[in-house]
C-alpha cells in the first residue's frame, strides 16, 4: 500500500562510495561526483505528506470532515483529503 520509503535506507541502498564515477554537473556542483549528488537528492527530499484521514491526530467527524486534535483538545474540522506539517501515519492500517 504505503510508497514511502525511509530516508536513511535509501542512503543505504547506494552502497558504498565507488572510487571512480563521473560527475553529475561540475560546473553547478564543484567536485561532486554522481554518488554525492544522489546522497544529497534523497538527503534534501521533504518528508511525505500525511493526509489528515490518514493521520493519527484525526478522528471521523462528519461526512467528508475529520476533527484534528494537534492544535487543540477539543478538535478543530479539517478535510478528509487535507494534510499539514506535523501529520503522522496511523498504526492500525
Amino acid at each position: 500500500m504505503s510508497d514511502l520509503i525511509d530516508r536513511q535506507a535509501a542512503i543505504d541502498a547506494l552502497g558504498e562510495r565507488p572510487t571512480v564515477w563521473t560527475s553529475c554537473d561540475e560546473y553547478a556542483l564543484g567536485e561532486r561526483n554522481q554518488y554525492d549528488c544522489d546522497r544529497l537528492a534523497i538527503e534534501t527530499v521533504p518528508p511525505a505528506v500525511v493526509r489528515c484521514k490518514y493521520c493519527k491526530h484525526s478522528h471521523p467527524w462528519y461526512a467528508d470532515r475529520r476533527t484534528c486534535v494537534m492544535w487543540s483538545e477539543t478538535g478543530v474540522s479539517v478535510f478528509n483529503d487535507g494534510f499539514c506539517s506535523y501529520g503522522e501515519r496511523r498504526d492500525d492500517e
